[in-house]
């Protein structure tokens, strides 16, 4: 009852201005005006300090990320050690998939959630070197595969289900290495458009978590394009339901789609979809602490859109307009970020995990060359 009825001050004031939102997130004109409000000088408050949710079965954030390294070091070198050629595949992919799976997966929240920045920023050094371990040992696979290839008893469908899943892997890599990693405009702006490109053919992917990352992925990376034509139709409309089996990427896919409009010109529009997925969403989400995660991550991203809009409107001619947004930041802030409830520790946020889906079989240490099984989420 009392998260239902939160943000209800915010709700109030957009239905004054704004036509109510259906299905279809039509952006309303840039300039809408906002109430009118007391004249004063308006000063926008600092946001929020926030943190990505635990992740079960870890004592913290640095145990997580020290697991997430060594697993994949752990495989590669039961790879190194076996002489069955096709278990040596499957621990090379497996490898690559655990790293960009998981172990790059902070990083790739913290950029998803524009938390990226300041004492946040991203560590591009170790960012690279995950990035090229996975991709050599994708390359490692290749090798075994060909090699298998050209045997007299070569498993057919076996190298089909390999060749496929490390085809899907190296899509990923190199979008999430031209999202993560900086580069000079002009290569960067190219390595973009290659990696999305890359994707396109994962979108009809017969795995729908394949194909909800493929299709987030691609619109996060043309959304760095100056127009956001191309990234608004790679995604689902912002009040389309939600399917449970291609979370989390789903999610986070929605929540890019009312940014976009938002940085398009239609900050009301883009603040009143917010309100209406919020809603909806405590619908999809069962679990009630992934649930709360998910309320609070839409909320920060409310938070960011005002924040954006105060910035754009003038300060001598958009007084009542500034003035307005930061009431309204001041009440979310309150009411999803209070430090006095936190702790002072950072209100937690939905993680994006796993960062790409698990395609890879990971044998058990004992089971190599006989029988393999798949990791969970909870527990790769």
């Amino acid at each position: 009852m009392i998260m239902g009825c939160l943000f209800g001050t915010i709700a109030l004031a957009l239905t004054a201005w704004v036509q109510p939102v259906a299905a279809q997130d039509v952006e309303k004109p840039a300039g809408t005006a906002a109430p009118a409000v007391a004249e004063a000088t308006a000063t926008m408050p600092a946001m929020p300090r926030v943190r990505l949710a635990p992740m079960p079965g870890f004592d913290d954030e640095t145990a997580y990320v020290r697991s997430m390294s060594d697993r994949p070091a752990a495989l590669a070198d039961l790879a190194q050690k076996t002489d069955l050629a096709g278990a040596r595949v499957e621990l090379w992919i497996s490898a690559a998939n655990l790293i960009l799976a998981y172990q790059i997966e902070p990083n790739c929240t913290r950029r998803v959630l524009h938390l990226a920045d300041g004492e946040n920023e991203l560590d591009v050094a170790a960012l690279t070197e995950a990035l090229d371990r996975a991709d050599g040992f994708l390359a490692q696979a290749g090798v075994e595969i060909d090699d298998l290839a050209r045997g007299e008893d070569a498993p057919d469908e076996k190298l089909t289900q390999w060749r496929h899943e490390s085809s899907t892997l190296k899509a990923f890599s190199a979008a999430l290495r031209a999202y993560l990693i900086p580069a000079e405009k002009g290569e960067a702006d190219r390595a973009a458009r290659r990696a999305a490109s890359g994707l396109s053919p994962l979108r009809e992917d017969s795995n729908r978590q394949v194909a909800a990352a493929a299709s987030f992925w691609q619109a996060c990376l043309r959304s760095r394009e100056s127009d956001f034509g191309p990234a608004l139709s790679a995604l689902d409309l912002a009040l389309a339901d939600l399917r449970p089996e291609s979370m989390p990427y789903v999610f986070f896919a929605r929540l890019l789609r009312c940014r976009l409009v938002g940085d398009r010109g239609s900050p009301a529009t883009a603040l009143a979809l917010l309100l209406q997925f919020e809603e909806r969403s405590r619908e999809w989400i069962e679990d009630e602490t992934a649930r709360a995660d998910a309320v609070r991550t839409t909320r920060l991203v409310c938070l960011q859109t005002l924040a954006r809009w105060f910035d754009r409107l003038s300060a001598e001619d958009a007084t009542a307009e500034r003035r307005w947004c930061v009431e309204r930041m001041k009440t979310i802030i309150g009411e999803s970020f209070n430090e006095e409830v936190t702790g002072g520790e950072g209100a937690t946020v939905l993680r994006l995990t796993p960062s790409v889906p698990l395609v890879a079989v990971v044998p058990e240490r004992d089971q190599i060359g006989t029988t393999s099984t798949q990791p969970s989420a909870d527990n790769p």
